[in-house]
């Protein structure tokens, strides 16, 4: 067993995230480019499958239970397992695309500034949401997370946090808007691309299943920045803008509202 504390959980995570690196890239040079659904239907499997292997192992080697029930999955190894299981995911397609980082040139001030309202726009609009499951009596899954996290060592909940207002918007911008939805419009339909990218991006959310309508329509709209702009600049905006809001705002709840 790895020691649960920050150098030995982040190398394992670091490590975890090189393997998938090296995974995708050299599957995506080995394996001979096909038709384009052939090619999203591989690289998704092979991540998803990829993604639960990693956070079960790396839970385990951190001592978290195997035979953890759902509720304990929130906390502990299992929380770092998780974001390092969901990031290899990431990592692991974008290096199977091939993608390569680029500063994002020939964007117009017009399309920064959607992607700049569109951050707070999303969070209103899940706010509303939100508001709405309340009055159904339904809990909402990322107040819970926040909840926990409040009880985490500091470490922790900087680790999870960086994972998810940094890594996760331009992983998943790369992903989805820079290698999905391109090559969904390989099909001659770029509606339907657009379509199906952002019902994707809301499935790969169904551990808060509560929350996919409206995450499906931020990859509707991220999907729009990226085909408008012809660059992931303003999704990538809009995301971190999203998402960085909408932690602080879950934070701040959860802080009020203790227990």
């Amino acid at each position: 067993m790895i020691p649960f504390a920050p150098l030995p959980a982040w190398a394992l995570a670091l490590a975890a995230l090189a393997a998938a690196a090296v995974a995708g890239w050299s599957l995506g040079r080995a394996w001979p480019r096909r038709r384009w659904w052939i090619d999203v239907v591989v690289g998704v499997s092979l991540a998803f499958v990829g993604s639960g292997l990693c956070t079960v192992v790396v839970a385990f080697l951190l001592g978290g239970s195997l035979s953890a029930k759902p509720a304990e999955m929130t906390s502990g190894p299992w929380l770092l397992a998780a974001v390092a299981g969901t990031t290899a995911a990431e990592v692991f397609l974008a290096a199977y695309a091939g993608l390569v980082p680029r500063w994002p040139r020939g964007v117009s001030r017009q399309d920064w500034l959607l992607g700049l309202v569109a951050g707070p726009a999303f969070v209103l609009l899940s706010g509303l949401w939100v508001t709405g499951l309340d009055a159904l009596g339904l809990a909402p899954e990322g107040q819970l997370v926040a909840e926990a996290l409040l009880t985490e060592a500091p470490w922790v909940a900087a680790t999870a946090l960086l994972s998810v207002t940094l890594l996760a918007p331009v992983l998943e911008e790369a992903v989805f808007r820079g290698w999905l939805l391109p090559t969904l419009c390989e099909s001659g339909r770029p509606r339907l691309a657009l379509l199906v990218q952002a019902l994707a991006f809301g499935a790969m959310h169904l551990d808060a299943p509560l929350l996919v309508p409206p995450l499906c329509f931020i990859g509707l709209a991220c999907g729009y920045l990226r085909l408008r702009s012809g660059s992931l600049g303003p999704a990538i905006l809009a995301h971190l803008g999203n998402n960085a809001i909408a932690a602080a705002v879950l934070l701040g709840s959860a802080a009020g509202h203790p227990g």
